[in-house]
């Protein structure tokens, strides 16, 4: 590895803490004595002290005296912009995903939630749909309810029992009529997956 590599591992490392980040942050602006640096983050002027001899021994910062006090300054001054252009990067960033997590929740509450039932007109098909529509009403969501008769449609959940359920196409219970809060709990635990999986994309 070269030397020159070296150096500046060296001083990514030395950078490497919030509280030297926030010094040099500073001291682009301008230089400050040890007091004035102390007083930012309410610590003793030894533990800034410490912060400041790494800063100074990697070549980051470098210090010149007036009177009694000790002034730092910048000695690589090409941090600064460096710094500035990661600040605006990072808040457009985190600005970017926060403006995707909304678009994708205000996604989420405008879906229409489509529940199939699978089955005929039997006593227990419709048990099926009665309980799947007031689980759904009870989590406050937007629902449609649709019957899957039709053999070929059924067979495309991959399942010929019937009475089944499915959600967007999932299916979640075959031959079985669950209980109101059974299908309440299993929607609820459909939806925030979903939810998820808009947010990752």
């Amino acid at each position: 590895m070269s030397s020159l590599l070296e150096k500046k591992a060296e001083i990514f490392k030395a950078l490497s803490h919030p509280v030297r980040l926030a010094i040099v942050e500073k001291l682009a602006a301008q230089p400050r004595c040890v007091q004035e640096i102390a007083g930012w983050f309410g610590c003793t002027r030894t533990n800034v002290s410490k912060h400041l001899g790494v800063l100074r021994q990697s070549g980051i910062v470098k210090d010149h005296k007036e009177g009694l006090k000790v002034y730092y300054s910048l000695d690589l001054e090409c941090l600064g912009p460096f710094m500035a252009c990661l600040d605006k990067e990072i808040k457009k960033k985190i600005s970017q995903q926060y403006a995707a997590y909304c678009g994708a929740q205000e996604e989420a509450k405008s879906q229409v939630l489509k529940i199939q039932v699978l089955g005929a007109n039997c006593r227990d098909c419709l048990a099926m749909e009665e309980r799947a529509r007031k689980a759904a009403s009870s989590l406050g969501v937007d629902f449609e309810i649709i019957k899957m008769s039709e053999l070929e449609e059924i067979l495309a959940f991959g399942t010929a029992i019937t009475p089944s359920l499915a959600v967007e196409g999932q299916l979640l219970y075959e031959g079985k009529v669950p209980s109101e809060d059974e299908i309440a709990k299993t929607l609820k635990d459909f939806l925030q997956e979903h939810q998820k999986n808009i947010v990752r994309r």
